[in-house]
């Protein structure tokens, strides 16, 4: 897991665009993108701190202050601004008498934060136990969803110690691609877009009925899977939950997994800060086995230290964003839901560690995850006992996920432990 910093977040000549034509005329491609899939991103865990609708407002105006690209991309919006009336719409409080089934009884995609108009794109769910703490200390528990256009998962580490995760300029236009390099990432670009646009309104099924879950594990076992193995813990988050989803059905699994970028260039995109490596691994019929073929694959692309993929992506999303405009039909929800040439997208989160005023009484676990319909999304949430598994998938392939725990405790056995 790749350390990160922050940078400046840079609103220049838009500080106020009431009047602007195209609420996401300062999005990137990706941004873009994200945003017209509907993407969301969401944050929940306990507190033993008791919510109050004071209590739930000050978090929501330090959560705004920490990451104030929350309030962009919708009509209206004042980078950094919420008004009184925005803050009660986006903000909810419910007494429950019991915290049974949570998480999982309120993980949801929020996608109907896209229909209203007004509003920022963000939301903030917060429950709080009737008869005060319970056996385990927990008070109260929040739910955070927004726009993935938003955030990313470096911002949710951030924001976990306190700290800014405001975005500021992420391409550097000072480094330029040699001009044949550029060009090529620029026809690759076009080309992939064609392709995209095609396969997607042949191949994107009509309707996907998605579903979530979630499923918690120690560090120190993880931990010691890995050392049994010799590999990295990277590799048994990854590799646990490929075999159990994918490794009966065929013979390689084409995957996307997300790392964090290291130094920029014109063509990175100007927002995120991840960059996403292309992988196909091998299937076998022993877990162990799946799981070093892992290790050693995904060391060998990251070696590469190869960027053309992403450049190439992004100069996609470029021409999707420029046909969007002269052909706005042909990006329909069907093209949005189409997941490409890959069976998941997995996504290791850094570290989330909590302290500072932002994370006052939150207690880990900590659930971390994102909703792109049509497509299997599985985030990694590591803190300092435990690690979160976070599944968005169609809901036809949520029984496999329920095979993890098992494999699991099965390559602990083997351990000795």
């Amino acid at each position: 897991m790749k350390s990160f910093s922050t940078k400046t977040y840079t609103i220049g000549d838009n500080a106020v665009r009431e009047h602007a034509p195209d609420p996401l005329q300062s999005f990137s491609a990706m941004q873009w993108y994200f945003h017209s899939a509907r993407n969301t991103v969401y944050y929940t865990a306990f507190l033993t701190k008791e919510y109050t609708p004071q209590v739930l407002a000050e978090t929501v105006r330090e959560l705004v202050a920490l990451a104030p690209q929350l309030t962009e991309g919708y009509r209206g919006a004042m980078p950094g601004h919420l008004s009184d009336a925005q803050l009660e719409a986006v903000t909810d409080l419910t007494e429950v008498d019991e915290f049974d089934g949570y998480p999982h009884a309120w993980l949801q995609s929020g996608i109907e934060m896209y229909d209203e108009v007004g509003v920022p794109l963000f939301r903030v769910k917060a429950l709080r136990r009737k008869g005060g703490p319970d056996s385990e200390g927990r008070t109260s528990m929040v739910l955070v969803i927004c726009s993935h256009a938003l955030m990313e998962g470096s911002d949710s580490a951030l924001l976990a110690s306190s700290r800014d995760s405001s975005h500021g300029a992420m391409r550097a236009e000072e480094r330029r691609l040699p001009f044949f390099e550029a060009a090529l990432v620029k026809l690759g670009g076009v080309g992939m877009a064609v392709g995209h646009l095609a396969l997607a309104h042949v191949m994107a099924p009509s309707k996907t009925t998605m579903a979530f879950d979630a499923q918690v594990f120690a560090r120190h076992d993880l931990r010691k899977i890995a050392n049994s193995l010799g590999v990295g813990q990277k590799a048994v988050m990854f590799g646990v939950v490929l075999y159990a989803l994918f490794a009966d059905k065929q013979r390689k699994i084409p995957a996307l997994y997300t790392m964090l970028g290291g130094s920029r260039s014109e063509a990175d995109d100007n927002f995120f800060r991840v960059r996403s490596i292309y992988a196909k691994f091998r299937a076998s019929k022993d877990v162990g086995e799946f799981i070093k073929h892992v290790e050693t694959e995904s060391k060998r692309l990251e070696s590469l230290s190869d960027t053309r993929n992403q450049f190439v992506l992004n100069a996609m999303l470029e021409v999707h964003r420029s046909l969007s405009k002269v052909f706005p039909w042909l990006y329909s929800r069907r093209f949005f839901r189409f997941k490409g040439q890959y069976d998941a997208v997995l996504t290791m989160t850094p570290p989330h560690r909590m302290y500072g005023p932002l994370m006052d009484g939150v207690l880990e676990p900590v659930y971390c995850g994102s909703y792109h319909e049509g497509t299997t999304l599985i985030t990694y949430v590591p803190a300092r006992k435990t690690v979160t598994f976070n599944y968005t998938m169609p809901a036809e392939h949520m029984p496999q996920a329920g095979r993890v725990p098992e494999l699991i405790a099965e390559l602990l056995d083997k351990t000795g432990s």
